[in-house]
Parts: structure tokens; C-alpha cells; sequence
């Protein structure tokens, strides 16, 4: 069998033996091609070598478990069905990527703003370990009604 038609093509069968070795195949250029999201990659390209390498070895491993299917008389569906799950993951896994890899202005919107309180606590300092929180019976302020703990010694 030609070995580019063993990982592009889906027609014919395939024994066990070359399954297990393209296999292979595909599971070690799939671990080499995360070399592709190095920063030195990305800062130049970003994702896309990434994207269209597993795209290929996608395609080869949806090929390869077709034809081993069909060897051992079964229906394709499980292969398609797995590649087109990972294709969606995938795409999930590229778009996280590219939101922490983009460096653009105004990305600072996003961080969430510290809360404003209308009232604030009137301790403003620790209390030394030998002294209690009581009740104050002040109250003052948006929340009126309510009562406030305040440092006694």
C-alpha cells in the first residue's frame, strides 16, 4: 500500500498490523505538532500552523480507523463521530488559546471592578488579641437601621 494513500485515502481495508503502526503514526506526530504552540511559534503566526497540522493528522486518523473498520466489517459512524467530537474540542482548545495570546488595547474592560460599598465597616484596624467586638448603636449611613461591630478595649 502507498504510504501516503494509508493517511489520506478512505478506501480499502487494513490489517491490524499496519493499523497498529499508522497508528502510531498519528499519535506521534499529533504529540509533535503541540511543538506549534510554543511562544516563539505563536508570537509569529499564532495558532494556525497548529490548527492546520491537527487538521491533517485529523483527517489521517478519521482515515485510518475507517479502514479498519471496514476490515473488521463494522460501519464507519464510531470514526466519524470521534473525529467530528474532537474537531469541535479542538476548536474549543484554539479559541481559548487565541483569547490569552491576543495582546490588544483596551483588554483591560474584561477585569471585573473591585466592589464599592455605600457604607463602609467602621473597624478600619485589627484589634489586638485581647480585645472583643460589640455593637455599635450608631447608625448612620445608606443602611440605616442597622448596627455596626466596633473595637472596645
Amino acid at each position: 500500500m502507498d504510504p501516503i494513500a494509508l493517511f489520506t485515502a478512505s478506501d480499502g481495508r487494513l490489517g491490524r498490523k499496519p493499523f497498529w503502526l499508522a497508528l502510531a503514526v498519528v499519535y506521534l506526530a499529533s504529540f509533535a505538532s503541540h511543538w506549534l504552540l510554543t511562544g516563539t511559534v505563536t508570537a509569529r503566526s499564532g495558532v494556525w500552523p497548529f490548527a492546520f497540522v491537527q487538521a491533517g493528522i485529523l483527517w489521517a486518523w478519521t482515515v485510518v480507523h475507517i479502514k479498519r473498520l471496514r476490515d473488521a466489517g463494522r460501519p464507519a459512524a464510531g470514526a466519524i463521530g470521534v473525529g467530528v467530537l474532537y474537531a469541535l474540542s479542538l476548536g474549543l482548545i484554539l479559541l481559548l488559546v487565541a483569547l490569552f495570546l491576543t495582546d490588544t488595547p483596551g483588554a483591560d474592560v474584561w477585569i471585573v471592578p473591585q466592589t464599592v460599598w455605600l457604607d463602609p465597616p467602621a473597624i478600619t484596624s485589627r484589634t489586638s488579641p485581647g480585645t472583643s467586638l460589640k455593637a455599635s448603636s450608631s447608625t448612620s449611613g445608606a443602611f440605616s437601621g442597622t448596627s455596626r461591630p466596633t473595637a472596645s478595649t
